[in-house]
């Protein structure tokens, strides 16, 4: 005489175990994939801000020299800003702006010049 054992429930169970494994794994995946995307953000942030800066800063040096009446004073310093910004961060490019002396912060950003 021969046992007969139904395994239906344990194959169904061994089933769902494997589909919420596989589901824990591409949600980990998903979790991963956007800390990059964040973290590629914040990098490209990082690298435009300075230069952003150096440009408007260059910008408003010209604007400076193109007046009827050059004041190369304030073109100067503008040239001064702009310099110093870009050194800082070509010798400290890991410094995130965030982390900056509110004194190194300052010459990142120039101040709107009205004609």
């Amino acid at each position: 005489m021969g046992t007969v054992v139904d395994v239906t429930e344990r194959k169904r169970a061994d089933e769902e175990r494997e589909r919420l494994r596989q589901a824990q794994a591409d949600l980990a995946r998903i979790a991963r994939v956007t800390t990059m995307g964040e973290l590629t953000a914040s990098l490209a942030h990082e690298i435009r801000q300075p230069i952003a800066a150096a440009v408007t800063d260059a910008n408003t040096c010209l604007r400076w020299l193109t007046r009827n009446h050059p004041d190369l004073e304030e073109a100067r310093e503008a040239g001064r800003k702009g310099g110093s910004a870009s050194h800082r961060q070509a010798q400290n490019p890991a410094q995130p702006e965030s982390e900056m002396t509110s004194e190194e912060n300052a010459f990142t950003h120039s101040p709107t010049e009205a004609h």
